[in-house]
């Protein structure tokens, strides 16, 4: 008995530092997270720690034009969501290249800009659109070179 006090103490003083350490790593945990875990509020805590952790990793990348962001699509019905490159960015609006066309989506909250929102961009790509790319301008396309007939006189 003495040892399961004993084991209970020491799993105690862990749960408790690790409450320490994320407190003041400024990590905190609503219970609506627990609510459905399935291996125990421990297993939900790991999970999301680890979703979090990718999802700085992924917001400290950084982007540039022409790089692709994920664009989710509530009709999607179990397909993947699009990879879609980054156009251009104005001061409310970025524009995403969707086969031949240029879609525009909203810079506030990601949304397709079309009255329905139906489609929008992920949080962590727009996040970087929003660091890195607003108040830049897209560079220019190469010049397409052009054969140009040079004539010569030979003089005599």
């Amino acid at each position: 008995m003495s040892d399961d006090t004993a084991t209970l103490r020491a799993a105690l003083a862990a749960i408790i530092a690790a409450r320490d350490a994320c407190v003041e790593a400024g990590y905190r945990v609503d219970c609506a997270a627990l609510r459905h875990a399935e291996g125990g509020a421990l297993d939900a805590l790991v999970t999301d720690a680890e979703k979090r952790i990718a999802s700085a990793e992924r917001r400290a990348q950084p982007i540039a034009f022409g790089d692709l962001v994920t664009v989710y699509d509530v009709n999607a019905r179990g397909r993947a969501p699009d990879q879609l490159s980054v156009v251009r960015v104005g001061r409310t609006i970025v524009y995403l290249k969707h086969y031949s066309r240029e879609d525009p989506y909203r810079l506030d909250n990601g949304h397709a800009n079309d009255n329905y929102g139906r489609q929008w961009i992920d949080a962590d790509d727009l996040a970087r659109i929003k660091r890195d790319l607003v108040g830049k301008r897209a560079p220019k396309p190469a010049p397409v070179p052009q054969e140009i007939a040079t004539v010569t006189k030979v003089k005599k």
